[in-house]
């Protein structure tokens, strides 16, 4: 589908929290490099013109893509110290020295800034920034993140970030704004441009099975009963059987049962996760749908795990059947079992 992001950081923390939400919440796939060079910081007066800089300078000196981040602590009594200088002052000062030269501040107002900027070579950056406000505790409490964690408390908080990590990281995540959500949503929007799909009607029973198997064992938050997972492999062979290329590579397909003249029911399906929230599963459905009509047929119904049982995954699967015209009609729990209880949704054609 696409490159790797190349993201540049040698902090160990950046990868963790990155590699985890880039991956997880968006399906980006990220690869973490130290490159063999340094890379050149300014003396500015906010992080997300360092993090411009260093960006396009990296860019330029690798020849590919990067993707930098910067994180900065402003301190109201200091005038805005440390700011973009958060590393330095770590590295010299330390936790407790820096709490020591505030001791007697009354003024304890601080600024968390957090950007990321994103860079082509002999191209300007793009950067995302985010933050929260909060003040500057009396003693260091956590021991979690980076340094200014441990006395940052954001406004409307007792505890400081380090504190609030270790009981919630998502809860915590929320203080260092949505600079990474705004770069993960418009980073997604610019590879969908350069998505050339192709959807191919599969009449080949080895090969719907061989597809089949690739993909749902690739979905195990959605198929991760086997007995299931290998049913469905077996039984697609008869099935009508539409197969989602980008190019020469298979990513996703629909197996459509045929129960009569008037109805046709979405039997299986799935599309490998990184290619998610591009609008390929909509662009599926849509040429399933026309395909149907076409045909005469006046009912296109699916089965799913109903809302009875709560299940992440799943609410995403039927927020996108609702999304393209899907209605839920009856909840069954003899179809399947007791704890995997069956919703039928349908749509008229």
């Amino acid at each position: 589908m696409k490159n790797k992001l190349i993201y540049l950081t040698t902090n160990p923390h950046k990868v963790e929290e990155a590699s985890a939400f880039l991956c997880e919440k968006y399906g980006i796939d990220i690869e973490t490099v130290d490159p063999d060079f340094e890379i050149l910081e300014i003396q500015a007066k906010t992080c997300a013109e360092v993090a411009g800089f260093s960006a396009k300078y990296a860019a330029d000196k690798l020849g590919f893509a990067v993707l930098k981040s910067d994180s900065g602590l402003y301190v109201e009594a200091l005038g805005g110290l440390p700011g973009p200088y958060n590393a330095y002052f770590d590295k010299q000062i330390g936790v407790e020295k820096f709490l020591e030269m505030l001791k007697n501040e009354t003024n304890r107002k601080a600024r968390l800034e957090h950007c990321f900027a994103y860079c082509e070579p002999n191209k300007e950056p793009v950067v995302f920034s985010g933050g929260s406000t909060g003040g500057i505790s009396l003693e260091p409490r956590g021991e979690r993140g980076r340094w200014h964690d441990k006395f940052y408390i954001p406004d409307g908080e007792t505890k400081t970030l380090s504190e609030l990590r270790a009981i919630d990281h998502e809860y915590e995540a929320n203080f260092w704004g949505t600079a990474l959500d705004d770069f993960a949503n418009w980073f997604r929007m610019k590879e969908k441009e350069n998505i050339k799909i192709e959807i191919k009607i599969i009449e080949d029973k080895d090969l719907k099975s061989r597809i089949t198997d690739h993909i749902l064992h690739s979905l195990g938050n959605w198929f991760g009963i086997e007995e299931s997972t290998r049913s469905y492999i077996n039984d697609v062979k008869e099935k009508g059987f539409y197969a989602l290329y980008e190019y020469d590579e298979i990513i996703g397909f629909a197996a459509i049962e045929y129960h009569n003249k008037y109805t046709a029911e979405i039997f299986v399906c799935g599309i490998l996760q990184e290619y998610h929230r591009f609008g390929l599963g909509t662009k599926l459905i849509e040429r399933i749908e026309s395909d149907l009509k076409k045909q005469g047929y006046k009912i296109f119904m699916v089965k799913t795990l109903s809302d009875s049982r709560p299940d992440e995954y799943y609410s995403r699967t039927r927020k996108f059947y609702t999304k393209v015209g899907f209605y839920p009609l009856q909840e069954f729990k003899e179809i399947w079992d007791e704890n995997n209880p069956c919703l039928i949704m349908a749509k008229p054609l």
